[in-house]
C-alpha cells in the first residue's frame, strides 16, 4: 500500500511539474521589429496609419514592460504588436501601386 501511495505521489509531482513550463508567445522581439520595419518600409505609415502606429506604440510598450521585468505582460504586447504589424504589412502590400520583388 506504501508503494502504491508513493508511485502515485511521484506521478502526481510530475504531471504538477508541467504546468510550470514557460508559455511564452510564439512570436519573439526580434520577429516583431523586423515585421514592423517591413511594414514601415512598405509605405504603411500613408496606406495603413491605424495599424502602423498601433503596432509602434504595442511594441514600445511592449520592451518598456520587459525592461521592468514583467514578462508576461510584455508578452502581451508583444502579441498586439505583431497582429498589428502583419494587419499594417498586408494593407501597405495590398494598396501598392507596383509589386515589388
Amino acid at each position: 500500500m506504501r508503494r502504491v501511495v508513493t508511485i502515485l505521489l511521484g506521478a502526481a509531482l510530475l504531471l504538477s511539474g508541467c504546468a510550470g513550463l514557460d508559455q511564452r508567445p510564439s512570436v519573439s522581439v526580434d520577429a516583431t521589429k523586423e515585421l514592423f520595419n517591413a511594414a514601415k518600409y512598405s509605405g504603411a505609415i500613408v496606406k495603413s496609419p491605424y495599424e502602423y502606429h498601433a503596432a509602434e506604440i504595442y511594441l514600445n510598450q511592449a520592451l518598456q514592460e520587459y525592461d521592468k521585468g514583467h514578462n508576461s505582460v510584455g508578452d502581451a504586447y508583444l502579441l498586439k504588436a505583431n497582429e498589428f504589424a502583419t494587419q499594417a504589412y498586408k494593407n501597405a502590400k495590398k494598396f501598392r501601386k507596383i509589386d515589388l520583388k
